[in-house]
């Protein structure tokens, strides 16, 4: 378990870095899983087609970099968060991996 949150808090932090967001919440707070907020999305809510996810950013993140993560609107959309979970099966690299996709996707 302890593991499992320091992946968490290392993975929070990278992204956080990445995007120029600040943590959403104190460390003491977070166990295994942790969001950072995303910049606001651009648009109309979209609608999703067949084998799609609701966030063409999760689609994106699947067919250029071959990383699944989860982008959750909250509490509406544009507004949208990247939860990460971290378990045993997860390495600092992913997380590196993640972070500098985002980094590319944001910043271009």
């Amino acid at each position: 378990l302890r593991r499992n949150r320091a992946l968490a808090l290392k993975g929070r932090d990278l992204l956080c870095t990445a995007l120029g967001a600040s943590p959403p919440a104190p460390d003491e707070m977070i166990g295994s899983i942790a969001s950072v907020q995303l910049p606001d999305a651009v648009g109309p809510a979209p609608t999703p087609g067949p084998g799609q996810y609701h966030d063409p950013l999760q689609n994106r993140l699947i067919a250029e970099h071959h990383i699944q993560v989860p982008i959750t609107p909250w509490p509406q959309w544009p507004r949208r968060w990247v939860r990460i979970s971290a378990q045993l099966y997860n390495s600092t690299e992913q997380y590196e991996r993640l972070a500098a996709a985002m980094k590319q996707i944001f910043l271009q």
